[in-house]
C-alpha cells in the first residue's frame, strides 16, 4: 500500500468513495432494489476493482475506517456546515457522502445481533469508528436530520443518474435515524460469519450468484435453525429480501473456506476432468482460500498456491477410487492453525463446464441445458445409465478405460433437460439444477477479473435456459447451439465491456488490448541485446513470448486463412494459444530454447512492470492447462521440450511468489 500512502486524506476518500459507488450501484444490477451490504468482504472486493494491489477483508475495513474517520473529522467537524460540506460530487462524479453513509452501515453491521435495535447499541458503535466522542447521545457534530437528508438525496441521485431504486425503511419506522443504515444490513456479523458453513451445507461454490428463488428456500430452511434470534426475526418480516442480497454479497465473495468450532480450517477438493487427445485426465483440484498457506504440506502430498484460489492440481490416479468412494481428507498446520483438505464419498460425481479452468471441475448439481460429464461408481452404473436417459430423453453408455478411477466408469455428454423429483439412491448428487446462469470458460482471462483479452474471448454457455428466454449480447439476440454454447461471439472481438443477459440474469465482460509497447528505459535491469523475427504460424488467436519475462507480442502484421505472420522486437521462443475448448497449444519457435531470464525484486512494494505480469500469466495460465507441446523443428525431442517449457513454468512461479511475498510484507 505504499503508493497509497502518498496519496492525501481527500485523495484516499475520493479513490474509496468512488469504489464503492462503482461497486454497489452498477447499472448492471439484477435486484429490484439496491442494498449497501458493508462489510469487510465487499470493501476488500470494492476496492479490488480499482486498484492492481489487493487488501485482505481486514486491510480493506482498516483503511477505509482510518480514511472516512479522518476526513469526517477534518472537514465536517471542522465545518461550519457540518453534513452539508458532503454535498455535491466529488471529481469522479459521484456524491461525496456515499463514502460517509457505508461507515454508518459498517457501524450497523458491527452491531452484536442479540441487541436490540436502539440509539444506545449504535451511536456508540459509529462514534468508535469516526472516533469522536459521544455529545448529547450523538457522536460528535452528528446531525440526525441531515443525516437523513443523506439518504434521500442518494435514492434521488441513484434514481436519477443509474435508474435505480435505493432501499429506503418504511415511512413511519420507529427510531428512523438509524433505521437508514440498519435497512441494509438486516443480519449482524455473527449471523455473517456462519454463512460459509450455509453454503456448504447448500452445496453452493464459491463466486457463485445463486437464484433468488433456490437462495430463499435455503436460507429459511437453514436460518430457522442456526441463526440468532435477531437473525431468525429478519427472515421473518419485509426484511427478507434485504437478507438475501446481504447472503448473495457473501456468497460471491466466499472463498471457500470453512471454520469449525475447533478453529480449524478447512476447504474442498475438487475433482478436474480434461479430455486431452480424446483421452480423459483426471486431477484432484483443491481449492485454496486466501486464508489459506501457500503450500500445504501434509503426509500425503505437498500442495502449492497457484494463486487463483486454487493449489495445483495433481493427478488422481486410477489407484485413487476407493478415496473418492470413501471420502478422503488431508490436513497440515501453520502458525498454529490446522488447515484441512477433504472430499465427502460418494457414488456419483457430476462435471460441468467451469469459469476457473478449461476442462470440467465437480459441483454439488447437474446443471441443465449444458453437455457435462458424470464419473459414477460401478455400484450405481445401472441405475445412472436408466436416470440419464429419463432426464435427457437419448441413451447414454458408460465409458470403461484403465486412466479412470479403479471402481468407477464415465458417461459424457450428458444434457439434462427435465427434473426428476425421485432421484435413484446413491445418485443424490445428480440432481437437475433449472437456474439460469452464465459461464464463461477458458480464453485467454487476465487474472480474477472479469476480463480476456482481445482474440481469445471465453466460451460462453447458459444453464437453466427457459422456454422462450432469448440470451443476448450487448442487446443483441445470439443463437444458442445444442450444448448450450453460444454460437456467435463476433460482439466479443471488440475491446470495451460487453453486457451478456439472458432472463434476469446478467455478467459483464470486459475484452482488453493487449499492451505491446516496451518500456526499455523502464526495464533496462532485465534487458539483453535481442534481434527481430517473423514467426509464420498457422491460423489461431497466438501470443509471442521470449525469453526475457515481459516480451510479448500479438501484433500479426500478416493473416490469411492459411496461417498469420507476427513481428516480434525480440528473440521468438514459444507461441501459446488458448482455444475454445479445453486445454492450450505451445508451440517451440526455436532449435535450442534458451532458459528464460531469472528476475529478483527489490522487497519495495512497488508495482511490478505490467508486461511482466503478462508474460507471467500467459505461461502459468497455459501451464496449468497441461498443453499440447509442439515443435516448428521437426527433429526436435517431445522430451526436450518437455524439460525447457518447465524452466519457463518455474520462472512464472517464482515471479508468483515474489509478487505475493512483496505484498505481504
Amino acid at each position: 500500500m505504499s503508493h497509497l500512502n502518498a496519496l492525501s486524506t481527500s485523495q484516499k476518500y475520493s479513490l474509496w468513495n468512488r469504489a464503492i459507488a462503482e461497486y454497489f450501484f452498477s447499472n448492471n444490477s439484477n435486484e429490484q432494489e439496491i442494498y449497501l451490504t458493508i462489510s469487510p468482504k465487499s470493501l476488500a472486493a470494492a476496492f479490488a476493482k480499482i486498484q492492481v494491489i489487493p487488501l485482505s477483508p481486514e486491510e480493506a475495513e482498516q483503511d477505509f475506517v482510518d480514511v472516512v474517520s479522518s476526513a469526517y473529522r477534518h472537514r465536517v467537524l471542522s465545518h461550519s456546515a457540518g453534513f452539508r460540506v458532503l454535498h455535491g460530487d466529488d471529481e469522479n462524479g459521484f456524491p461525496k457522502y456515499i463514502a460517509f453513509l457505508a461507515l454508518c452501515v459498517l457501524a450497523a453491521y458491527r452491531m452484536h445481533s442479540d441487541e436490540e435495535v436502539s440509539t444506545r447499541a449504535y451511536y456508540p458503535r459509529l462514534a468508535e469508528l469516526i472516533g469522536c466522542k459521544i455529545v448529547r447521545n450523538f457522536p460528535e457534530g452528528f446531525d440526525t436530520d441531515e443525516f437523513e437528508k443523506l439518504w434521500k438525496l442518494l435514492k434521488k441521485w441513484l434514481h436519477q443518474k443509474k435508474s435505480l431504486l435505493l432501499a429506503m425503511p418504511e415511512v413511519n419506522t420507529v427510531k428512523k435515524y438509524i433505521s437508514f443504515p440498519l435497512t441494509h444490513v438486516p443480519l449482524r456479523q455473527v449471523d455473517i460469519e456462519k454463512l460459509p458453513n450455509f453454503f456448504a451445507w447448500a452445496g453452493y461454490t464459491p463466486g457463485q450468484i445463486a437464484p433468488i428463488n433456490k437462495l430463499e428456500g435455503d436460507i429459511l430452511r437453514w436460518g430457522n435453525c442456526y441463526f440468532t434470534l435477531t437473525g431468525k426475526k429478519a427472515l421473518a418480516d419485509k426484511r427478507l429480501r434485504a437478507v438475501i442480497a446481504q447472503v448473495n454479497n457473501e456468497l460471491e465473495l466466499w472463498d471457500g473456506a470453512i471454520n469449525d468450532s475447533y478453529g480449524r480450517r478447512s476447504a474442498s477438493v475438487e475433482i478436474l476432468l480434461d479430455i486431452v487427445r480424446r483421452q480423459p485426465q483426471f486431477s484432484f483440484l483443491p481449492r485454496c482460500p486466501n486464508s489459506f498457506p501457500s503450500f500445504f504440506n501434509s503426509e500425503e502430498l505437498c500442495l502449492e498456491s497457484s494463486g487463483e484460489g486454487w493449489y495445483n492440481p495433481i493427478s488422481l490416479g486410477e489407484k485413487k477410487g476407493r478415496d473418492l468412494y470413501e471420502g478422503f481428507s488431508w490436513s497440515t498446520k501453520s502458525n498454529n492453525i490446522q488447515f484441512v483438505l477433504q472430499r465427502g464419498g460418494c457414488s456419483a460425481i457430476a462435471l460441468a463446464p467451469s469459469s476457473d479452468y478449461t476442462g470440467f471441475v465437480s459441483r454439488h448439481s447437474l446443471p441443465s441445458g449444458i453437455a457435462c460429464n458424470v464419473l459414477v461408481h460401478e455400484d450405481v452404473a445401472k441405475n445412472a445409465r436408466e436416470y440419464f436417459e429419463e432426464i435427457s430423453s437419448r441413451s447414454s453408455n458408460p465409458i470403461h478405460d484403465k486412466r479412470l478411477p479403479d471402481g468407477w466408469c464415465l458417461f459424457r455428454d450428458i444434457k439434462a433437460e427435465k427434473f426428476i423429483a425421485n432421484i435413484p439412491s446413491g445418485l443424490e448428487s445428480l440432481y437437475v439444477e433449472s437456474a439460469v446462469d452464465i459461464v464463461l470458460s477458458g480464453g485467454l482471462r487476465l487474472g480474477k477479473k472479469s476480463a480476456w483479452l482481445l482474440g481469445a474471448p471465453p466460451r460462453l454457455m447458459i444453464t437453466g435456459l427457459q422456454e422462450g428466454q432469448q440470451p443476448k449480447i450487448d442487446g443483441i439476440p445470439i443463437t444458442i447451439a445444442e450444448d448450450g454454447t453460444l454460437v456467435d461471439l463476433s460482439h466479443l472481438m471488440h475491446p470495451g465491456v460487453h453486457r451478456i443477459e439472458v432472463g434476469s440474469v446478467c455478467k459483464n465482460i470486459e475484452i482488453v488490448e493487449p499492451e505491446i509497447n516496451f518500456d526499455r528505459e523502464r526495464q533496462n535491469f532485465y534487458r539483453t541485446s535481442v534481434t527481430g523475427s517473423h514467426v509464420a504460424l498457422p491460423p489461431g488467436n497466438w501470443t509471442i513470448i521470449g525469453a526475457n519475462p515481459g516480451e510479448v507480442t500479438q501484433a500479426a502484421i500478416y493473416e490469411s486463412q492459411q496461417g498469420i505472420i507476427v513481428k516480434s522486437s525480440f528473440q521468438a521462443v514459444w507461441a501459446i494459444e488458448f482455444g475454445s475448448g479445453t486445454g492450450a497449444r505451445v508451440v517451440c519457435l526455436t532449435k535450442s530454447p534458451p532458459r528464460p531470464r531469472t528476475l529478483k525484486f527489490s522487497t519495495a512494494k512497488t508495482q511490478i512492470p505490467s508486461e511482466i505480469e503478462r508474460w507471467t500469466s500467459l505461461v502459468y495460465n497455459a501451464a496449468i492447462r497441461r498443453p499440447k507441446l509442439a515443435s516448428i523443428y521437426d527433429e526436435e525431442k517431445a522430451s526436450n521440450l518437455q524439460v525447457a517449457w518447465k524452466g519457463y513454468m518455474q520462472a512464472a512461479r517464482e515471479i508468483k511468489r515474489q509478487q505475493k511475498r512483496r505484498y505481504k510484507r
